[in-house]
């Protein structure tokens, strides 16, 4: 982006994130995590548990079992997958400061 004065401003904001945890206080979250490629502008609770429930299929693919669950109409196939060992995840929240 150009100033006034033909330079450059841009503006940035720092965040640290603390990846530190303790192992025996990680909760479990299987069959809990969802990704969808999609944007939803929501930013409010939602009992997404009561909503959204995949269901076998009974098919599989390359091995995996195939789900199959509906959002907003749509259906949706997928299936649950483990992370390879030696690797872990992690969620970021954001909070807002009131800002």
């Amino acid at each position: 982006m150009d100033g006034a004065d033909g330079g450059s401003s841009l503006s940035a904001s720092a965040t640290t994130v603390d990846l530190s945890r303790d192992k025996a206080a990680a909760a479990d979250l299987t069959g809990q995590v969802h990704q969808l490629p999609c944007c939803i502008k929501h930013d409010g609770p939602t009992p997404v548990s009561h909503y959204f429930k995949p269901k076998t299929t009974g098919i599989e693919v390359d091995g995996l079992k195939v789900e199959e669950a509906y959002f907003r109409g749509r259906k949706l196939h997928g299936t649950t997958i483990a992370l390879p060992e030696g690797y872990s995840g992690n969620f970021l929240t954001l909070f807002s400061n009131g800002n």
